[in-house]
């Protein structure tokens, strides 16, 4: 999912009790790659403190991808929850902001909303409270294009903030869930309206109802099989194109897999585990249709887009126009990412 030439730089130092992680350039999903990869180098020194305060420094980073800002929720988020104990176990996670215009960026996002329990802000007031007030103003300004019957809203980017995906629990029936699922899709729909009728997208009105049944199997996906809250969000370039990205820290694939009585097969590696879910007709709970991630592949494909799924130590991607899957060897990271990238109508 990349578009453009700048390579992120990462750096990870020790600081008396501080992990120092600088990060520069452009933010993506695999500029978390190398943050884990340099702390996993660095491991045995950590293991001496007997505290350890980590500061994210993100001053120098110069724009932040949606799959980026999604991966550093929820590394933050695996770190805190001590999900990677084996690797870094701070007691406490800080950031110092970035940029004015990438601040401006993750707020619309919602990004300081999800980060508020996870890690603190320095030099800076309540950006929860800035989010909310965005927000607000979106939602005005969505009902006045409404009112005024706007079909083509120009080149300015259509951001369907991040929101959480709850767990399945004993409290909340999947009757519940689903109804909470929908809901979420809904405001999506309303959001994203505009996706659909823009000369801009590379959709059609009738792509709506297979675009939002898509990020509902991928929501299920998470209550159902995670074992964790997730999160979702949905990002529209008209210059580039339409970006969804979907994040858990759950279990993963292999060990959803291992629980499962319809898995006939011996499934050993992260790598065979999304491969088996990508076979149509393959599910893990009873009485599954087995459309999930086929469904979302087939609805890619068709539009010469990019899919890539991450689970453990697995990368899995599909570029346009590419029959077969591409694998890579990343570092272990707990639960599942999937990303989405659908570009621009090409006249």
């Amino acid at each position: 999912m990349r578009h453009d030439n700048s390579r992120p730089s990462v750096g990870v130092t020790i600081d008396q009790d501080c992990l120092l992680i600088s990060l520069s350039g452009f933010v993506r999903a695999r500029t978390i790659d190398a943050v884990l990869g340099q702390i996993t180098v660095k491991r045995g020194q950590l293991s001496l403190l007997p505290r350890t305060n980590l500061l994210i420094d993100l001053s120098k980073v110069v724009a932040v991808m949606p799959d980026g800002a999604a991966s550093l929720v929820c590394l933050c988020s695996a770190l805190m929850t001590k999900k990677m104990k084996h690797i870094c176990s701070p007691v406490a996670i800080y950031l110092r902001c970035p940029p004015e215009n990438v601040l401006s960026y993750l707020t619309r996002i919602g990004f300081f909303t999800l980060m508020s329990a996870k890690a603190n802000l320095l030099g800076y007031g309540n950006f929860v409270r800035l989010e909310d007030g965005w927000h607000d103003r979106d939602r005005k300004e969505r009902l006045e294009q409404a009112f005024h019957g706007g079909s083509d809203y120009g080149s300015s980017p259509m951001v369907w903030p991040m929101q959480i995906v709850g767990q399945k629990s004993s409290e909340r029936s999947y009757r519940h869930f689903e109804d909470d699922c929908q809901q979420l899709v809904n405001s999506a729909a309303d959001h994203f309206d505009k996706l659909f009728s823009s000369s801009h997208f590379n959709f059609d009105k009738a792509d709506k109802h297979d675009f939002l049944h898509s990020i509902y199997e991928l929501y299920m996906n998470i209550f159902e099989h995670s074992y964790s809250w997730g999160l979702t969000m949905i990002h529209a370039r008209p210059d580039r194109g339409t970006f969804v990205c979907c994040y858990d820290i759950g279990i993963g694939f292999k060990e959803g897999l291992s629980g499962s009585a319809n898995v006939q097969e011996t499934i050993d590696t992260d790598h065979q585990a999304i491969k088996w879910a990508l076979v149509e007709g393959h599910s893990r709970k009873v009485g599954g249709s087995g459309l999930g991630l086929k469904l979302v592949e087939k609805f890619v494909s068709e539009r010469k887009g990019l899919m890539q799924i991450r689970s453990g130590d697995c990368l899995l991607r599909k570029r346009p126009g590419n029959a077969v899957w591409e694998a890579s060897r990343v570092p272990w990271f707990p639960g599942a990412q999937i990303d989405l990238f659908i570009p621009v109508r090409i006249s």
